[in-house]
Formats: C-alpha cells, sequence, structure tokens
C-alpha cells in the first residue's frame, strides 16, 4: 500500500524469509558459513539454532541459493512425522525412481535410500538432507536419522543432516539416550537478537533493497525500534511495516514519535513493552559476571584517562610506513556496516531536499581562520593532536565523540565507517576526496598528526589544537611524509572487493549507484549478479576518474562511487558540493 509512496518496488519490511533482504551480521554470516562447511566436509551433522524470528529460515533459503551444482537436497519442513513418514518423505524429496508397494517395510525403504546414496556418491554428487523446526522431531525420529548417517565410505559419509531449529533443539540433543547423535555434530551455530547498531544497519539495509527514498528512519527511532523488538528481526519487520503505513496514511514523510507509539500499539496488541535500562553491550558482558558491578568504577578511572598517548601516534605511522601503495591496494579492514540507501528513479514519489548531516560544514568558520605557522608550532598542541584530529574527522561525519576514543578504527566501524590508511600522493589523497589525518613535520621537530578538513586549489583548511587554520597546499605538501589515514562509508553488507561473478545484495546495492551515476540503466537481467554489463559499467566508472580500471571494486572505486552518488557525505573539495558529478554512459564526467 504506501510502497509507491515512498517509491520502493515492494514492501521492505515483509515478514517472509526472502534471501535477497537477508542482512548478514557477524552471527549470520557465521551461521552461513556453518551450513557451507556442512556440505564440504567430510559428513555428519551441522546444527543452527536461534529464537524465534532471528532469520533461521532465511539464512537457510540463503545457503540453498549457494549450493554447487552436483549437490542434491531433501528438504523436510513438517518435521511432525514418525519414523515411517519421515523416509517416505526423503525419498519424494530426493525423486527415488523405483516405487515400493505400500505395504513395504521400514529396511525396505532404507535399503532404497541407501542405494540411491551409494549411486551418487559414485557420480560424484553429494546428498544434503535439511530439517527445519527440529526441535519437534521424536526421539524415535532422530535415532533413525542417525541411523541414515552410519552409510559411509574409508573417507566421509554419505548422507550430511542439517537441523534447524530453536534452542529448545539443544536441550533435545543433550539427552543421555541422543549421546551418539550429538557427537556427530561436526558444527554448531546459534543466531541470537541483533544489537542496537546491528539494528539500525539492519534497518537501512531493507529499505535500501527495496528502493527506499524517503529520509529514512530518525536516529532516535532506531534506538526505539530496537528496545521494543528486542533486536529480533521478524518483529522489526513488522514493527517498520505498520509504522511507514502509519506515515504513509497521515501524508508524512517523516516517521514521527506518535506514529511509531500507535505502530507499537497496534504490534503488541497494547501498551509497548517497557525495558527497565539499557542491557549492556554484549562485548562488555561476555567476559566475567563481575563486569556489569564493576563498570562504574571503569568508568570512573576513563575519565582520568589522558585519551591517546603520543606512543599510539608512534604506532599508527608505523602501521602507515609498513604499508605500500597505500591508496593503490585495499589497505582497509572490512566489516558488515551501514552503507548510503540507493535512490531510485519514481516520478510520482516526493522528493524533498536533504539536510546535511549533522556535524558537516559547508562553509568556514567565523572569525576567519589564522595561517598556520609551520616555524612555530605550540608542543601542547602537538601533544594533542590525534585526539583532537579524531574528533574533528568523526565530527565531519557527523559523528558525536563523547568520552575517551580508545580505538578509532573500531569507533568508525561502529558508526557505518572504516579506515583506509596508507601512504599516497597529494593527487591519489585529493581524489578520495575524503578529510583525513597527515603525518607532518615541522623542522626538525617531531612529526604528527594533522587534520586536513577542506582542500582548494591552492589553500587548506587544517585543523591543530582544537583550532582551525589555513595553509598553502605548497607548504602542506612540503612538510607532509605521505602517510594518512581517512574514513569511508562502504555499502550494507560489504566484506571484500566486488568482482565479476559474485551475486547478492551488496551488488544488488553497486548496480543501483551505478546506475545513479551514468543515470541510465544497465539493463541487468539478475539485479543480484555481477555479470558483463556490470563489470563494462565498472570499467568505464574507473576509466572516467583516472582509476585503474580493472573491473573490480574495492574502497577506492567505492569511494568514488559515493562521491558521485552520494550527498551525505563530508569532501575535501568544498568547491565540488551541490554539483551532480553525473557520470554519462560514456564514461565522460560532467561537472
Amino acid at each position: 500500500m504506501y510502497a509507491d509512496y515512498f517509491g520502493c518496488t515492494e514492501a521492505p519490511f515483509a515478514i517472509a524469509p526472502d534471501p535477497h533482504y537477508l542482512y548478514m551480521s557477524r552471527q549470520h554470516q557465521e551461521a552461513l558459513a556453518h551450513l557451507l562447511y556442512g556440505i564440504q566436509g567430510d559428513g555428519g551433522f551441522v546444527l543452527l539454532t536461534g529464537e524465534v524470528g532471528t532469520g533461521k529460515t532465511t539464512v537457510c533459503r540463503c545457503f540453498l541459493e549457494q549450493l554447487p551444482d552436483g549437490c542434491d537436497v531433501a528438504l523436510i519442513l513438517n518435521p511432525k512425522l514418525d519414523a515411517r513418514d519421515m523416509l517416505l518423505t526423503i525419498r519424494e524429496e530426493l525423486s527415488l525412481a523405483h516405487p515400493l508397494p505400500a505395504e513395504a517395510s521400514n529396511k525396505a525403504l532404507i535399503d532404497g535410500i541407501n542405494r540411491h546414496l551409494l549411486a551418487s556418491y559414485a557420480a560424484g554428487r553429494t546428498t544434503v538432507l535439511i530439517i527445519d523446526e527440529a526441535q519437534n522431531l521424536s526421539l524415535e525420529v532422530l535415532e533413525q536419522v542417525r541411523l541414515l548417517t552410519n552409510l559411509e565410505t574409508n573417507k566421509r559419509k554419505l548422507l550430511q543432516v542439517i537441523m534447524i531449529g530453536q534452542p529448545e533443539l539443544r536441550q533435545v540433543l543433550a539427552r543421555p539416550e541422543l549421546n551418539q547423535l550429538a557427537q556427530r555434530i561436526t558444527a554448531r551455530s546459534h543466531l541470537g537478537p541483533l544489537d542496537q547498531a546491528e539494528t539500525a544497519r539492519y534497518i537501512r539495509h531493507r529499505l535500501m533493497i527495496a528502493g527506499y527514498r524517503g529520509p529514512g528512519f530518525p536516529p532516535w527511532s532506531l534506538r526505539r525500534i530496537h528496545r521494543l523488538s528486542g533486536g529480533i528481526p521478524r518483529l522489526i519487520n513488522v514493527i517498520c511495516d505498520r509504522t511507514l503505513l502509519g506515515t504513509y496514511v497521515e501524508g508524512h514523510w517523516l516517521v514521527s514519535r506518535k506514529i511509531l507509539a500507535q505502530a507499537a500499539r497496534e504490534v503488541f496488541g497494547g501498551p509497548a513493552p517497557r525495558r527497565h535500562g539499557r542491557p549492556l553491550p554484549r562485548w562488555l558482558t561476555r567476559w566475567h559476571p563481575s563486569v556489569p558491578a564493576l563498570l562504574p568504577l571503569a568508568i570512573m578511572m576513563a575519565v582520568g584517562l589522558v585519551a591517546f598517548s603520543a606512543g599510539n601516534w608512534e604506532r599508527l605511522r608505523g602501521m602507515v610506513r609498513s604499508r605500500q601503495g597505500g591508496l593503490h591496494g585495499d589497505v582497509s579492514a572490512p566489516s558488515a556496516a551501514d552503507g548510503p540507501i540507493a535512490p531510485q528513479t519514481r516520478a510520482h514519489a516526493p522528493s524533498p531536499v536533504q539536510p546535511p548531516a549533522a556535524g558537516f560544514r559547508t562553509e568556514p568558520q567565523t572569525p576567519a581562520p589564522a595561517r598556520f605557522d609551520w616555524t612555530n608550532v605550540a608542543p601542547e598542541a602537538i601533544a594533542t593532536a590525534e585526539t583532537v584530529g579524531y574528533v574533528a574527522l568523526f565530527q565531519r561525519w557527523g559523528v558525536p565523540v563523547t568520552g575517551t576514543i580508545m580505538d578509532p578504527c573500531l569507533k568508525a566501524q561502529a558508526e557505518g565507517l572504516q579506515c583506509l590508511q596508507g601512504r599516497a600522493s597529494w593527487a591519489d589523497l585529493v581524489a578520495c576526496d575524503r578529510p583525513a589525518l597527515l603525518e607532518v613535520q615541522a623542522g626538525d621537530g617531531p612529526s604528527f598528526p594533522l587534520a586536513l578538513l577542506e582542500v582548494g586549489a591552492d589553500e587548506a583548511l587544517v585543523m591543530l589544537g582544537g583550532q582551525p587554520f589555513r595553509t598553502s597546499v605548497a607548504d602542506l605538501q612540503e612538510h607532509w611524509s605521505g602517510g594518512y589515514l581517512l574514513f569511508w562509508k562502504p555499502p550494507p553488507g560489504y566484506q571484500r572487493e566486488l568482482r565479476k561473478g559474485d551475486h547478492g545484495s551488496m551488488v544488488a546495492w553497486l548496480i543501483a549507484r551505478l546506475e545513479l551515476a551514468r543515470a541510465s540503466s544497465l539493463g541487468a537481467t539478475d539485479p543480484f549478479l555481477f555479470d558483463d554489463r556490470v563489470e563494462a559499467a565498472v570499467l568505464a566508472f574507473q576509466q572516467s576518474l583516472g582509476l585503474v580500471a580493472d573491473g573490480i571494486v574495492g574502497p577506492r572505486t567505492l569511494i568514488r562511487l559515493n562521491t558521485a552518488t552520494e550527498q551525505r557525505v563530508p569532501l575535501l573539495n568544498q568547491e565540488l558540493k551541490g554539483q551532480s558529478h553525473v557520470i554519462h554512459s560514456q564514461g565522460a564526467e560532467a561537472g
């Protein structure tokens, strides 16, 4: 109902387990890896458990889409069967060609399955049995399934079993009478709720896949939805769906507190559940039960700490000097993070002007910054250069900074950003067009980090000791060692560079961005496949910007693609802000 209003190709928060909408959090990645391991290993049982609505079935559907050739699957969706019905269902799923009389014994059924497994193995094929909602299996059926895995060669079992179920399945398998089956489980994975940051990324991911063109959910609403849903993806979907519907019905464009509260009442059938206090983050509570009790003391100690000593900068400088190539290689540490929502062309959808994110500056501070004196740099400014520099970078990205920044790259990842660092030429650095920390040296003194915030043809805006300064580009290049660190914004689900043959939601994001940059459609037959047409578009984009035209989409290409299509990223070159940066299909840059 509201899809066209927000420019979506379909409802972004349907509860059907569509693998195209799968958000690959770290635990979902591990779960999928365990399932893939199950068909590549030597056989046995693989166990995937999770609370209701955490995405088990969706992970399974994604797994089925990635099955290699030569793999036969028997998928059992209704496990409330007795042993005989289970055997009959497996035969049907494997399409056994030899029919048996209705009065055939269980032994005859098992012998037929065994003959099929032997024939498949001889033909070089793999057979996998997947049982969903496996917590409903009776002990008799579990024992029968175990007996089916007894058929094996000297090197591997001929039937691999994947059991998917709720947490009670682990309790069932822990029973003494199932000890033999439990010993054959070669991989276990459990899906828990999403944390607050993952919830925000999950919502943005689904909006992006659906082509949502609205202003998005305000930050306060993302936090509220996480508290209401407890991080359960299915509940997140239902709440978000009702919220967008209410926003549409009211004729609004932005989610309001009133609409979200009403959506929560409709979902929960009454007042929304309340939580007394926020849960501690998992990285704190997983260490020891005493951590929560010690947290107030830890906070008091942290307040007294000086953020980032000079030794930390020396460590960073060592990392920078140890890397070769700088911007000519992929030196970032990938993680699942936020990505921009790819807009799509819908003539009937509203198109409000997007305000710049909080913390973005498009005009210099008044009064005008003083000139930077390279001959007289205050020692106290150098002592705080690293801390102040990181704060300046985060502010440029609209990221609030409170307290001590113990690891800026980890904080960046938590905010949907990544670090890129190394050595580069001035031209390569300016081409990246992102605020950066530069390793500079004034006279014979020690090197220190200087925040580069803006750059023009002849002048640059830098920050040291919390104060902005102007300096000439020539002076800056003279004192710069070539070492740099900057933040950039990866797309949703980004794990590694993309290339021809890749498939998934990350490719869908890439296609949407390329089409926006070209101002024309790629005509892709599969919106999730990196095929010849996508590769040709990537090559044209790289050639138009002077990048290495290899058809591989790594950090440098993604950064330039964001610059060409995303209006909510901070740029070094202020003169470029507000221009279209449209790269036409012929490969020429406009603007």
